[in-house]
């Protein structure tokens, strides 16, 4: 603060070049080394040319006192009568001569072409007025604007009391821009608001007292002390300030919001989630531009323009913030959502140039098509899986929304939208989006597939009830048909007879009670009702009964039955009822299945911890793939209505839900034509001490 150049007092105050002359060839004089006794004859060569200008003799004379280059006194007073006759030209001179800007001067243009950016930041700015500090903002920049133009004015300044005044003048607009900039970071990077009485405080108060302590200097000497004086800068007039103990206090101040505002800054970029780290990164740099430039000022020397950079740093940093508020990226909270939402995004997302050229990936992107596809520079027609869609998607010749990329096990519906530059319309690009539908393709998967199940069910139950009404038909007509001949032919019928025909019905009659249990066993599983014992139970006496059971059947078939019996009893935990339920149930499919005189082989093999029973038969055999079938509810692997056996198609399904609960299992293999083998798994008890040596493994004879 205080620079000037003597060529301006030219442009401001007509025929002073000729006196000039005069006064800086002393000047020169006194500063390589002569005498200040030349240079006091310089005021009072000012009278000399008193005729000409007779107002600037006096001027002159103090202006060369200011100029320290003599101190043997001050110049004398001008006369009485000058005081009268000049008094109003020398004001307006001073007046004049204080307040004019020097355009021609470069550091001056400087200071205006940063004021009109000011400006137009301050009128920018209005747009965000839902931004956290956006007063506290607006304010840094008017007291940013003040201080620049005092700053300029004192540049301008080609006399040292003008330079001074403006000096002073500038600390109003230097503690109000340090105190709202602060206050600013304060409230819109860590998203607290300010007490009332703290703003009135920094923003009323503090400039306030600083500005009277600087503003009445004339008065006590404590801001600027009487060694201010005015020294040369190669061509240019600057100030070399005595700065006394209130400046000290109020460079202290603003030192302590300087440092106050690096905090928040730093506090700001520490707690940032790491997406946003890099724009609170670029806060911190803006916000520590003035503090460097100063230290650098004051340790290193640095100027420009012969000047503190101290304000020109200042400046920098709002005009740094308004170039972040234009690229949308740090104040414009809907451009940080924006931001957020692209490098968060669970889709991946690319920014594709008009020939294809990748300029962003989002982390997803980059994730899916791995590090060395997902590269900036690359082409988006490059990517696996993914380049030749979306290549045929831009150039036209494919429908988007008839597009799907597998790429692993995800399945992506590309979205492609086109950006145009405004005003002519021009496409510059696309955003590619990438969205990932796996769960809604599993989700219509799945839903696909509960309506196959569902209909499948639907056609089963249609199936079972024609089944069960087969079923139910069957032995009710050959019972209902027994009974009648009985009832009309009972007397007439020998005794063989009526005995073969009441036989027949008990028959039926036992199917019929099959048919009801295994309606009632289901329902009792569907509903957890089935209540299992747990008994010890012998499974070669259980078979040998499950066997017995079914003699009949395997005397009308002429079944070969053939069993190999364990040399030691195999005791296990279980529900004997339901272990026979289930040997029955697997007997008689193979015995219904097997061809008259064919042969059915049961037999034990041992496991660790567990036991099977193994049952085969060589009848027509099961095709591949039928096992939902065979396992199923209300089906049967022959559907048809030719079908050569007949049943509710309920006694597997049944018989693996009890084996599950028992803690074992059905199982099966099959060749078609030539007959299955059923394995029913079962645990052991833990002390049943059987060894496979006292176990025969092998199928019987």
């Amino acid at each position: 603060m205080g620079y000037g150049r003597a060529v301006s007092w030219a442009q401001v105050i007509p025929g002073l070049p000729r006196m000039k002359s005069v006064f800086f060839r002393r000047f020169a004089k006194t500063r390589s080394g002569d005498s200040k006794g030349d240079t006091c004859a310089t005021w009072q060569q000012g009278d000399a040319i008193h005729s000409q200008i007779a107002h600037l003799g006096f001027a002159c004379r103090w202006a060369a006192y200011n100029y320290g280059l003599c101190r043997k006194a001050a110049p004398q007073a001008p006369p009485e009568s000058y005081k009268k006759r000049r008094k109003p030209e020398a004001i307006a001179v001073m007046i004049t001569t204080c307040a004019t800007l020097a355009p021609a001067d470069p550091a001056v243009e400087l200071v205006l072409a940063i004021c009109g950016l000011l400006i137009g930041l301050l009128i920018w700015v209005r747009r965000y007025r839902d931004m956290p500090g956006y007063r506290l903002f607006a304010f840094s920049l008017v007291g940013m604007f003040w201080w620049l133009l005092t700053m300029g004015f004192e540049i301008s300044a080609p006399v040292a009391d003008c330079k001074v005044f403006w000096a002073r003048a500038a600390w109003p607009g230097i503690v109000v821009t340090a105190t709202s900039w602060a206050m600013f970071l304060y409230e819109n990077a860590l998203s607290r608001r300010l007490p009332v009485r703290l703003r009135v405080l920094g923003l009323i108060v503090a400039p306030a007292v600083i500005s009277a302590m600087a503003l009445t200097n004339p008065l006590h000497q404590m801001f600027y002390g009487p060694g201010t004086v005015m020294t040369s800068g190669g061509d240019r007039l600057s100030m070399s300030y005595d700065h006394e103990t209130l400046f000290y206090i109020s460079v202290g101040y603003i030192y302590v919001l300087i440092v106050t505002s690096i905090s928040i800054a730093t506090a700001a970029t520490l707690q940032a989630a790491p997406i946003l780290r890099r724009f609170y990164v670029k806060l911190l740099l803006v916000t520590m531009a003035p503090i460097v430039a100063n230290l650098c000022y004051l340790i290193g020397g640095m100027t420009l323009f012969a000047a503190d950079p101290t304000s020109f740093a200042f400046s920098f940093s709002l005009v740094a913030v308004m170039w972040l508020i234009a690229d949308g990226r740090w104040i414009d909270s809907s451009a940080m959502g924006r931001d957020l939402l692209f490098y968060t995004s669970s889709d991946p997302i690319l920014i594709v140039t008009e020939d294809g050229t990748v300029k962003e990936f989002n982390p997803e992107a980059r994730a899916v098509f791995g590090a060395e596809a997902a590269h900036k520079g690359g082409l988006a027609w490059d990517l696996p899986d993914a380049g030749p869609a979306l290549r045929a998607i831009a150039d036209g010749t494919r429908r988007a929304e008839e597009t799907l990329i597998e790429r692993g096990s995800r399945s992506y519906a590309p979205r492609i939208y086109p950006l145009h530059f405004r005003p002519r319309n021009a496409r510059v690009g696309w955003v590619v989006v990438l969205a990932d539908v796996t769960a809604q393709r599993n989700a219509a998967r799945t839903m696909q597939e509960a309506a196959e199940r569902a209909q499948a069910a639907d056609l089963a139950k249609t199936n079972f009830l024609a089944t069960v009404s087969h079923e139910l038909r069957t032995p009710l007509t050959v019972i209902r048909g027994v009974l009648k001949l009985l009832q009309a032919n009972a007397k007439n019928l020998p005794p063989e007879q009526i005995d073969q025909l009441l036989a027949r019905a008990v028959r039926n009659s036992e199917t019929l009670a099959v048919l009801v249990n295994d309606l009632l066993d289901l329902q009792r599983i569907e509903s957890g009702d089935l209540n299992l014992r747990c008994d010890a139970v012998d499974l070669g006496a259980t078979l040998d009964e499950a066997i017995a059971g079914l003699q009949g059947e395997i005397d009308q078939k002429s079944i070969l039955m053939g069993l190999r019996r364990p040399e030691s009893p195999i005791i296990l935990r279980g529900d004997a009822k339901r272990v026979k339920q289930v040997l029955t149930n697997i007997l008689s499919n193979a015995i219904k299945f097997s061809t008259d005189g064919g042969a059915v082989s049961a037999w034990f093999e041992m496991g660790d911890g567990f036991v099977d029973v193994v049952i085969r038969d060589r009848g027509i055999g099961i095709p591949e793939g039928a096992e939902e079938k065979v396992f199923g509810r209300f089906t049967q692997v022959d559907d048809s209505e030719t079908r050569s056996a007949r049943g509710s198609g309920l006694g597997l399904h049944i018989s693996r839900r009890i084996m599950r609960e028992l803690d074992g299992d059905i199982s099966y293999t099959s060749v078609l034509g030539k007959g299955s083998v059923f394995r029913m798994r079962l645990p052991l008890q833990a002390d049943a001490g059987l060894s496979q040596a006292k176990l025969n493994a092998h199928e019987p004879a």
